[in-house]
């Protein structure tokens, strides 16, 4: 059933999201501050079964570090559409969120182009940092991202086309950062054909889901809903940020009530928790969640500073990436190397 995101609604909908995007995505403040111009926004969210047949949708997405103000569309956007649909010789009829934390950029982008939102995202109701972990490669079904249509803070437009692996589209991308002053680009890409999803049974509903938590009234409820392993409330007692090109890379020292000791690892959305004595408490792909202590909703990882409140809790992995091959996609593994070069006293 179709469901309208609208002036009333749209900030349930960033918070509720926020709650998962495990410190990473776009912060909340920096959405509402993005969407405040849009008069009267009024777009349809709709299941993958309420889209014409064999009708393709495709993501828009903002890369780069977490801590800049999101980039102005409504330049390039009707041009990079017009790009990408030439380039793949049919009308895009929607878009679709590239993982959770970036509501804003699919709000905006799909107001200015006046296509639906579909309820889906591939990546499983979180965020991540890399456009390999997706549902796609987890299951080793045949996707790319491109053609993708990418645009700077420079109004410049770029066409990217492929195939390309995303080991080399993900170098690609972060190379083109560096046109832009802000570090950021956009894009457009990623086109998929509905039909196909449904009949690999892959309707996620993502953004639907988003709007439910961001009814929560209070912490507890939304706790009671979580049902998680490990919570910890803490305050922020110290900082180190240490050098990751792309990317927020910060050591935070937190003490909780009883004064213990604990350390988180930020890499964007990738997320360790550290006992005192450096122990392993919690890693991706479990969802190491960053919430604000007094109103259930998230908080950026650029926000972690001296004297910050908060809650670290952990919960379970989405169910798809608690598998092997998940592990290797998205597991402590793949970032174990991160802590070789950091001193963690």
């Amino acid at each position: 059933m179709k469901t309208l995101i609208n002036n009333t609604n749209y900030q349930n909908l960033i918070k509720g999201a926020s709650i998962f995007t495990t410190g990473g995505g776009i912060p909340f403040e920096d959405q509402l501050e993005s969407l405040k111009g849009l008069k009267s926004i009024n777009l349809s969210l709709q299941s993958l079964d309420e889209f014409p047949k064999d009708s393709i949708i495709c993501t828009a997405a903002e890369l780069g570090p977490t801590d800049v103000p999101p980039l102005k569309k409504i330049k390039v956007i009707k041009r990079m559409r017009d790009l990408l649909s030439n380039a793949i010789n049919k009308p895009i009829a929607g878009l679709y969120p590239p993982e959770i934390g970036q509501e804003s950029v699919v709000i905006e982008s799909s107001h200015y182009l006046n296509l639906p939102i579909a309820d889906f995202d591939p990546v499983g109701f979180r965020a991540v940092p890399y456009i390999d972990i997706n549902i796609f490669n987890l299951l080793k079904l045949r996707f790319n991202y491109t053609p993708m249509a990418v645009s700077t803070d420079r109004d410049e437009i770029f066409l990217v086309e492929g195939p390309i692996s995303y080991e080399r589209l993900e170098t690609i991308l972060r190379s083109m950062t560096s046109f832009s002053k802000l570090g950021v680009v956009f894009l457009l890409g990623g086109a998929l054909n509905v039909n196909k999803l449904i009949e690999n049974k892959l309707e996620r509903p993502s953004f639907s889901k988003a709007l439910t938590y961001g009814e929560i009234k209070n912490v507890n409820q939304l706790l009671k809903m979580l049902k998680p392993k490990i919570v910890i409330e803490a305050k922020v007692v110290g900082k180190k940020e240490f050098d990751q090109k792309g990317f927020l890379g910060e050591i935070v020292t937190v003490k909780d009530k009883e004064d213990k000791i604990f350390r988180l690892i930020v890499l964007n959305e990738v997320l360790f928790v550290l006992d005192k004595n450096s122990n392993l408490l919690a890693a991706v792909p479990e969802r190491i969640l960053l919430l604000d202590p007094n109103e259930p909703r998230g908080i950026s990882g650029v926000f972690l500073e001296k004297n910050v409140s908060l809650l670290i809790v952990v919960i379970p992995p989405e169910k798809e990436w608690g598998t092997k091959n998940a592990h290797t996609i998205f597991g402590k593994e793949r970032f174990m190397l991160l802590f070789k070069n950091l001193s963690l006293t």
